[in-house]
């Protein structure tokens, strides 16, 4: 098991065992959640110069606006750690988050400019083994966003994706859109209203999705966002059905629901905090 501890990469075996140290974030910066690639070679993570801010309300986002326009300076990291060899593969004058290997090549490195989704140029690609870098699904400001993206088990990347024709536009047109690392083969699949918070594919099925806010007729329907859903990819359309209620807060980021499929895709699980603290749940998947 991997995890940070006040700014150190350390290490424990399952089975119990020595304490390994692997990594020190340079003072000053926070380091982002971890990726491991599917040899178990590599690890993949940012960090982020840690600035005060004065927006904070104590309320989730509060702060996200200013915190990307200060600007932090980012970096990029893949460590090998067969030789705790660490490899800056980018930096720049911006908020990086969301570092993630592609399960079919780790040379492949996706990360985040974040913020506000409709004010970045959000998902980037970074190739190790070259250090080019490139923009993925490219949007207008204020006119296109995406987010909650990650890699399929066939090395794709899934994203939600929203646009409008002009700035004034609502409700937005929502779409799931699957697309290979260096932008080819792109597909939008619609949604006839609001997405969900959060998707996630399937492990054997790529048309098979799931997702929490699974029922919304608007951003706003508090019933419509405690379903959890199926979503099936058919043609160019997000086909949702109803799964089962999560019942969660939404109080902060640990009562998100999150759903993923059990590796077998029997089993949806999900956080919640229905009984009072947070939990994982699993529902059933119907055959």
């Amino acid at each position: 098991v991997y995890y940070w501890s006040d700014g150190r990469l350390m290490s424990v075996p399952v089975d119990g065992g020595e304490v390994a140290e692997h990594y020190a974030c340079p003072r000053g910066y926070r380091p982002t959640a971890l990726s491991i690639s599917s040899c178990g070679r590599y690890l993949a993570f940012a960090y982020a110069e840690q600035m005060p801010t004065s927006t904070d309300t104590g309320k989730i986002y509060s702060s996200q606006a200013e915190r990307m326009y200060q600007c932090p300076r980012s970096v990029v990291i893949r460590l090998d750690l067969s030789e705790n060899v660490a490899q800056a593969l980018y930096g720049e004058p911006a908020w990086y988050s969301h570092v993630s290997i592609s399960p079919v090549d780790p040379n492949v490195v996706m990360f985040c400019h974040e913020g506000p989704w409709l004010l970045v140029q959000r998902i980037w690609i970074a190739w190790a083994d070259t250090q080019e870098v490139w923009p993925l699904l490219k949007t207008r400001r204020l006119l296109g966003q995406c987010g909650h993206e990650y890699f399929t088990g066939t090395g794709k990347v899934m994203t939600q994706y929203a646009e409008r024709d002009t700035v004034d536009q609502y409700p937005w047109r929502h779409a799931n859109v699957l697309l290979n690392p260096d932008g080819s083969d792109e597909r939008k699949f619609w949604y006839q209203g609001p997405q969900p918070m959060h998707v996630q594919t399937s492990h054997h099925d790529g048309t098979l999705m799931t997702g929490d806010c699974g029922r919304r007729t608007d951003i706003h329907d508090a019933e419509g966002s405690a379903m959890m859903s199926l979503i099936r990819l058919v043609d160019d359309r997000s086909e949702m059905t109803p799964l089962c209620r999560h019942g969660s807060s939404w109080t902060g980021h640990r009562s998100h629901p999150h759903p993923v499929f059990w590796p077998d895709d029997r089993w949806v699980l999900f956080d919640s905090d229905r009984g009072g603290r947070c939990n994982v749940y699993r529902v059933q998947v119907p055959s």
